[in-house]
């Protein structure tokens, strides 16, 4: 065998596999490439790219590759490592290691990301330690060091968990500038104490070690006067202490939470409100606090985006804080971050181009800022019309205020600036969406510009382009009369409403009565005859083709009647065995008599409504109103409801009014919005049944561009607020008019609905279950905090077995009453983790874990402890202030131990803890007795043997002990229902 060949060969074959493997490389750069370049803010495809040139080690491309996506999108924490990683490696000019300065400088303006704080500042100190071996090369000076630690200081101060790091650096290195100083000894020795006095106004985790250090610190340099020094420096010291105390329950919630925005919200209005305390205060140390007090908010902004960074509403919170406290320049800076984490944002744009208006920035920068927000491909979008007409407004407006005023004239240069503005404006709309602004917001703001220069010519212009856009919409119409009313131009006034006559709406009586107001007010006999005529003749077209309608859809009425009288029958069934129910009646249902007239329920629309009823009753036939009589006799509530969907938000009563008028009487609207769907639901109740018949005919119309549809209901059936057990599962049963509409309504199940996910299924009577008592394979869980999750439980008990059901006892507010349910697979897991998690202490509470069982009353008289030992760990306490909470007790006494449980009386302001320990009541009533709060006194003493055995009793109530469960088996089966139930899993 000729091996050389062999191995020629085998060379050729790995050269060509090597070939062909950067073949696939290259060809998947460029393709990364050129996705990046049709779309620069695609963060995914930025960082992907990125990656494949690391992988090709194609080091100026990806250089050039980082720093574009660099200037207008922020990089993580892991980009910036390897960013600044790749170029220390080949640091080893002056040049060089200038620019890895310079980048560790810009990457900590991202996010405050104390890695990043310390990589930086670690960078400097060692080059400039370098530097003082090497005097050839010098890399930074002394303040030059100084001065990034103390902006490293500054930005992460007063992040609580973590500040101590960069404090540590900081410090560490000021000591070492001293000792080694000769001539300027004292001068730094004074540095680093002030530098500790600071640092101990601060709360942060570390802030008894920073005590200890600056003991240390005086009594090695200030021997002589350590007392007197450390005396003064205590008094700092404990109020920071408590201070930090009180922001201890937030952190863990924090922390609890896996840092949840509404954590953090909560802990911000706290700050906040304790800023506004300190600023009332006349105490000198409140004073100096007043900073920090700043500082702290601050950073908690910045912890929460490090989290939530693409939350437009939280970072529209951070500059209206700012701005709020006069922080134009820093406004600045986080309003360009902003855009940076979310450049599909209008509300953030307008945001930066309006804080660089008031810092006093350049023309060129705004509009270089303008530009680049209306290049960003994102808001070019039509599902971003709203967004992009935000930037354009904005624009607009500084074009506006640009304009130079004075007495009655204007800047000519300016007002054709502002006139380019919203020309410009109105195509990009166009160009964005062919159907122009659904609200026309930038011809408004045209005309209004063009009113007050009196160019009236080219602002009817633009109205006659809005009323031939929006022609069906007689709000347009009243706008535009009311326009040229307001110019004094009678004739065009009279004009404008005599074309809008003639236009059919599905509501031409507002046009028609407002023509008749203005004639009255503006007319002369002459004008207002005419007007009358025209009017009237309209109206008798209108009436006719409401009659034809009428006729046609009352063919139907007989078949109707049928179901009716069928339906009212099932009624009364359902009704029956809705009172066989534990104490479920639906009695919001039952108060409501069927033969309350409608003028009865509303007499106040009796008057308003009676003219135009009666001119409709004139011109229909008398077989029509045979049977309008016949279906109107009573308010037929269950048959004359319609749900209208997909409404756009904020949509107005009127707007509803205006589509369905034409459709009959309406006796009532109710609109619910829906702010995580940006979308409106709304029920619209009916004077009569026939009515529906014309209001279906309404499916895909539109409103503001939105295609509303329906689904015809026929009742809605909540249970009473008094009900036992209804104000901790709030349920509802919805009748449909088909089978076909309630199992559409099914695609609501899990859809998300005011915060809560909905849980929507058929009823089913035959899916009830017997009841059952509580069964051995069940844990009882006592003693829970307000504030408990099923995921949390689920993480504490999983690891003891299967959980087939968790369920939390909620209060009215949503907030868990102390008491849990867990349904194990097995008996025996179910015993397992009752022994293992009985006395356990979860955020602050010590649980009581019991297995359930049908005899239960009798173990918990055996297990229950004696009343000597509960008086010996209790504590009564008397003289509370008014306004605490049960929390608040919890947050105090719990610091002398663990505390299993507290029963408090709010109107006789006293309370009972029993702690789980001896020792800890001790520790309560040595520490607390006497103890000040909120400026009253409090009393602390052992519980009396007399109120324990009481108190004891309440500790397991029996009723407690009891599983809920069989009282979401029993349901009312109706026929055709969807029952609506929102998960309580998800509340808070």
């Amino acid at each position: 065998m000729d091996y050389s060949s062999a191995d020629a060969h085998s060379k050729e074959d790995s050269t060509s596999e090597l070939s062909s493997t950067e073949d696939n490389e290259n060809q998947a750069i460029q393709q990364l490439e050129n996705e990046v370049s049709k779309n620069a803010y695609d963060y995914n495809t930025q960082v992907q790219y990125i990656e494949a040139l690391r992988r090709a080690s194609l080091y100026e491309e990806l250089t050039s590759a980082r720093e574009n996506m660099h200037k207008i999108l922020p990089l993580s924490e892991e980009l910036w490592v390897q960013w600044i990683e790749d170029e220390r490696r080949i640091a080893s000019t002056l040049d060089q290691i200038k620019r890895v300065i310079s980048l560790h400088a810009e990457s900590v303006k991202d996010y405050f990301l104390i890695k990043l704080w310390n990589d930086y500042i670690q960078y400097v100190i060692d080059q400039y330690k370098s530097s003082l071996e090497d005097d050839n090369i010098q890399v930074v000076t002394l303040e030059e060091v100084r001065n990034i630690l103390r902006e490293a200081n500054k930005k992460t101060g007063c992040n609580i968990p973590e500040s101590h790091i960069i404090w540590n650096t900081y410090i560490n290195f000021e000591t070492e500038i001293m000792q080694s100083s000769k001539s300027d000894y004292e001068e730094q020795k004074v540095n680093v104490r002030n530098l500790y006095l600071d640092r101990l106004r601060v709360p942060h985790k570390n802030l008894e070690q920073t005590w200890q250090d600056y003991s240390q610190f005086i009594s090695k340099n200030y021997s002589s006067d350590y007392e007197h020094i450390m005396v003064e420096a205590n008094r700092i010291y404990s109020k920071t202490l408590q201070r930090y105390r009180q922001k201890e329950t937030y952190e863990d919630s924090l922390v609890n939470s896996n840092y949840s925005l509404v954590e953090f919200r909560k802990y911000i209005n706290h700050e906040e409100n304790e800023r506004s305390k300190i600023e009332k205060s006349k105490d000198p140390e409140d004073k100096n606090y007043k900073q920090i007090a700043h500082w702290l908010i601050i950073m908690l902004y910045e912890r929460a985006l490090v989290y939530h960074y693409i939350d437009e509403n939280f970072w529209e919170d951070y500059i209206g804080y700012l701005l709020k406290h006069k922080k134009i320049a820093v406004a600045v800076e986080v309003s360009e971050r902003s855009t940076r984490n979310c450049p599909w944002s209008g509300a953030l744009w307008s945001h930066y181009i309006r804080t660089l208006i008031k810092n006093n920035t350049s023309h060129d920068v705004i509009m270089n800022t303008v530009s680049r927000a209306l290049d960003i491909s994102m808001l070019n979008n039509k599902d971003r019309l709203d967004d992009l007409i935000k930037v354009l407004l904005t624009y607009c407006d500084y074009e506006r205020l640009r304009i130079n005023w004075r007495r009655g004239t204007i800047d000519e240069e300016h007002a054709i600036d502002l006139r380019a503005a919203l020309q410009f404006g109105l195509e990009k709309i166009g160009q964005v969406a062919p159907d122009g602004d659904p609200k026309s917001r930038l011809e408004f703001y045209y005309i209004e510009f063009e009113t007050q220069i009196k160019n009236y010519a080219e602002a009817r212009r633009i109205w006659e382009e809005v009323t031939n856009k929006r022609k069906h919409e007689p709000e347009i119409w009243l706008r535009y009369a009311e326009w040229e009313k307001s110019l004094n131009n009678i004739q065009e006034t009279r004009n404008i409403f005599k074309k809008a006559s003639q236009i059919r709406f599905d509501w031409p009586e507002i046009i028609f009565e407002s023509w008749e107001s203005f004639e009255h007010h503006y007319g002369d006999f002459e004008s207002i005859e005419n007007a009358l005529l025209f009017i009237k003749t309209r109206l008798a077209i209108v009436m006719a083709r409401r009659e034809k309608e009428a006729i046609q859809q009352s063919q139907n009425v007989s078949t109707d009647m049928q179901q009716f009288q069928n339906e009212a029958t099932e009624n009364q069934q359902y009704q029956n065995v809705a009172t066989e129910v534990e104490n479920m009646t639906i009695r919001d249902s039952l108060k409501r008599k069927p033969e309350e007239t409608l003028e009865e329920l509303h007499p106040a629309k009796r008057n308003k409504e009676e003219s135009i009823e009666d001119m409709d009753i004139e011109q229909e036939s008398s077989s029509v109103k045979e049977k309008r009589k016949y279906t109107r006799v009573r308010r037929d509530r269950e048959h004359s409801t319609i749900a209208v969907v997909n409404l756009p938000d904020g949509v107005k009563q009127g707007q509803l009014k205006t589509l369905f008028n034409d459709c009959g009487k309406i006796n009532e609207i109710r609109i619910i919005p829906d702010a995580q769907k940006r979308e409106s639901i709304a029920y619209i109740e009916f004077s009569d049944r026939d009515s529906i018949l014309g209001a279906l005919t309404k499916d895909k119309k539109k409103i503001d561009d939105n295609e509303i549809s329906y689904g015809e209901i026929i009742d809605i059936r909540m249970p009473s607020a008094n009900v036992k057990g209804v104000k901790r599962r709030r349920f509802c049963y919805i009748e449909y008019k088909t089978q076909e509409s309630a199992h559409a309504a099914l695609t609501e199940n899990g859809q998300p609905w005011f915060g809560f996910p909905l849980s929507v299924n058929i009823s089913d009577p035959d899916k009830k279950k017997k009841r059952s008592p509580p069964s051995k394979n069940e844990i009882i869980i006592h003693n829970l905090p307000s504030q408990v999750e099923q995921d949390e439980l689920k993480m504490l008990f999983q690891p003891y077995g299967t959980i087939k059901d968790i369920r939390i006892n909620l209060n009215e507010e949503g907030k868990c009453i102390g008491t849990a349910f867990i349904d194990f697979l097995k008996q025996e897991e179910a015993q397992a983790a009752a022994k293992a998690v009985n006395q356990v202490d979860f955020k602050n509470n010590c649980l009581r874990v019991v297995v359930a069982d049908p005899n239960i009353d009798k173990k918990v008289k055996e297990k229950e402890p004696s009343i000597a030992t509960k008086r010996d760990r209790s504590i009564s306490v008397k003289q509370l202030p008014k306004d605490v909470t049960k929390e608040n007790l919890q947050e105090l006494f719990s610091k002398c131990g663990t505390i299993c449980h507290i029963s408090y009386d709010n109107k006789a302001h006293t309370a009972e803890i029993e702690y789980t320990g001896v020792e800890d009541a001790a520790k309560a009533t040595l520490r607390f007795d006497k103890y000040e709060w909120h400026g009253i006194k409090i009393s602390v003493k052992f519980v009396k043997q007399q109120n324990t055995a009481a108190s004891s009793k309440q500790l397991v109530p029996r009723t407690a002990l009891m599983s809920p469960r069989n009282a979401s088996r029993n349901k009312i089966s109706f026929k055709k229902s969807s029952i609506v139930t929102p998960s309580p899993s998800k509340r808070h």
